[in-house]
């Protein structure tokens, strides 16, 4: 008997293990225009690219007070040179309790630079996509999943 819970509980765990590692979400494609100009004292925006795989889709908003969905989220981190001042999410589609996001479509971004960075200086901008994909086909949602990319920017221009 403990043999036979054994390998349940060993079958389980490898199961789990395997789910995760294939995670459908990860075949979202995100993309971000790489020509912003960075000023001092300036707001900018960062358009991130989505495209989600065919009969799936993510969340966007809820439309009522009956959804329990995932919503995406767009972070960065708080001890960053910059912050998210707006998020202007792409036109969804209603979908039960939700606006969803089926297809392509474009997260605008407006970006505040917190420390005055001068033209001339270097570095990165970290941002976190985390999202969950749900399939419609088989009315199934994946385990949510977090992007990180990292927009590098120098003197003043952001570059891929």
């Amino acid at each position: 008997m403990k043999k036979t819970m054994l390998l349940i509980i060993i079958s389980l765990f490898t199961f789990n293990i395997f789910a995760q590692i294939d995670n459908p979400t990860t075949r979202i494609k995100i993309n971000y225009n790489d020509n912003v100009d960075i000023l001092p004292n300036k707001s900018f925006f960062i358009n991130i690219d989505v495209e989600v795989p065919k009969f799936n889709h993510i969340y966007l908003e809820y439309l009522n007070d009956n959804s329990f969905s995932f919503l995406t989220k767009i972070e960065m981190d708080q001890s960053s040179d910059f912050e998210i001042i707006s998020i202007k999410k792409p036109q969804g589609e209603k979908y039960l309790n939700d606006l969803v996001l089926r297809g392509k479509g474009t997260f605008a971004i407006e970006i505040r630079n917190k420390k005055n960075i001068k033209l001339k200086d270097k570095g990165q901008i970290w941002f976190k996509f985390i999202t969950q994909m749900c399939n419609e086909k088989n009315d199934s949602c994946y385990m949510p999943y977090t992007f990180q990319k990292e927009i590098n920017y120098q003197q003043g221009i952001i570059k891929k």
